[in-house]
């Protein structure tokens, strides 16, 4: 079964519509955690580094660990109602 994230938080009335509106087309199967843009998570790639080795603390790693948490979380669950 495929699962979506939003990979930016929404900034303006529009970008907040089309997470709206994802989440009302495809439901649970949108994690609730949300990717936001960040300048650290940029800058890894140029320094050679996955993101959560160039800055583990800044909101776009934290977010990818919570989201890869979730992930966990929602795996379990399906494998415990099998």
């Amino acid at each position: 079964m495929a699962w979506c994230s939003p990979c930016s938080t929404p900034r303006n009335n529009l970008s907040g519509q089309v997470v709206a509106d994802v989440r009302a087309f495809l439901g649970d199967k949108v994690y609730e955690t949300m990717i936001p843009r960040n300048v650290r998570v940029s800058e890894a790639p140029s320094y050679g580094k996955p993101a959560l080795l160039y800055d583990l603390k800044c909101t776009g790693s934290q977010a990818y660990l919570k989201l890869a948490s979730e992930v966990i979380q929602r795996e379990r669950a399906l494998r415990a109602a099998a």
